[in-house]
């Protein structure tokens, strides 16, 4: 393989992408939506109010993991989520 190639995959490598696994936030961000980088401006303002929300925010190889745990009553996830719902998306805290 050339140098260029490697040096390109290897940036690729070092960029983290980010899935957002919350319930979807009108004009802020989709469940399941997937960002390379950093999460949207609209997503980081909205979490400086509810800095909670950044906790359904995770690596998309971990998706799966969380995704089920957020269907577990019991974990930190799933009352993250619910809390989500209430606060932001029903009472429109945008």
């Amino acid at each position: 393989m050339s140098r260029k190639r490697q040096a390109a995959e290897a940036g690729a490598a070092a960029v983290d992408s980010i899935m957002y696994i919350g319930p979807s936030i009108p004009r802020v961000i989709a469940h399941g939506a997937v960002y390379i980088g950093s999460l949207p401006q609209a997503f980081e303002d909205l979490a400086a109010g509810h800095p909670y929300i950044r906790l359904l925010a995770v690596r998309p190889e971990g998706a799966a993991s969380a995704l089920r745990d957020m269907a577990d009553p019991g974990t930190r996830l799933y009352a993250v989520y619910q809390k989500t719902i209430k606060e932001v998306v029903h009472n429109g805290n945008l």
